[in-house]
């Protein structure tokens, strides 16, 4: 076996540091691509998230379910904490199974309607790259979304994925998303078969034991990340940006051995 040399060691290091280098600026391309590749909305910023998904035929099914929860004022109020929505569609909610979202809508349900719509709600601003940069979001329903970054895909818990980022409004902003998001409180089989589907709660419960107080969940509450802006950095900066900060992690001085 020859001995390291000088010269073995250099190149040694630096291939070793190189191969770092290109693992680190790889995912980072990745995410610049992905955020870049998402069809991205800067306007609106004088509607309300209710009125966003009122004007929005896409939107009618989350519409109809927002009222019915009684959360048409949280959507629309512009005082306070701003917030994130994470809309699905009406495609989304047609995704659901059979009976599922119909039962949701109805009185006695109500409970597990709010604790539904808040589960897509953050009390605060999380724009496009905050996501991307986050492991885990906290809801206003008190649950946990958690966040993958894959090869082409921004995934919430795994199989929701972020199909079109910050849309603006004047109390925060809305991201669209492919899927619904489903809290383990609700139990969407017996949802599906006409059950009261709030696994904590009885069967025999009627819509009177559900407080018309339960839709003014505090916002800052359950605002996880904290952040109090909603400018949305334009993609090609933030790219940049973040390979800048990889190589600044990565470079450092090599030691030589004579």
């Amino acid at each position: 076996m020859q001995p390291y040399t000088t010269s073995n060691l250099i190149i040694s290091s630096f291939a070793n540091s190189f191969s770092k280098v290109s693992k680190i600026l790889l995912t980072l391309l990745i995410t610049g691509l992905i955020l870049t590749g998402i069809s991205i909305n800067v306007h609106a910023e004088d509607s309300s998230l209710f009125k966003l998904i009122q004007d929005d035929g896409q939107f009618s099914l989350l519409k109809d379910a927002v009222q019915k929860a009684g959360l048409e004022g949280n959507l629309s109020k512009t005082d306070g904490d701003k917030l994130t929505l994470l809309a699905p569609s009406n495609q989304a909610l047609e995704k659901l199974p059979k009976g599922v979202f119909e039962n949701l809508l109805k009185p006695a349900n109500k409970d597990s309607l709010v604790k539904f719509i808040n589960y897509h709600l953050i009390g605060s601003v999380v724009n496009g790259v905050q996501i991307v940069s986050s492991k885990a979001l906290k809801t206003i329903e008190g649950g946990e979304l958690t966040i993958k970054l894959t090869s082409s895909q921004i995934l919430i818990n795994d199989k929701v994925n972020l199909s079109k980022i910050d849309i603006k409004a004047s109390n925060g902003v809305l991201h669209i998303i492919d899927e619904v998001l489903v809290p383990s409180s609700i139990n969407l089989e017996s949802l599906a078969s006409g059950v009261a589907v709030t696994q904590s709660s009885s069967s025999s419960e009627s819509p009177k034991s559900t407080p018309a107080v339960t839709t003014e969940v505090s916002p800052a509450a359950a605002a996880t990340p904290r952040t109090g802006s909603n400018f949305a950095v334009p993609m090609v900066l933030v790219t940049f940006g973040l390979i800048g900060a990889g190589l600044r992690m990565i470079v450092r001085p090599i030691k030589v051995k004579n």
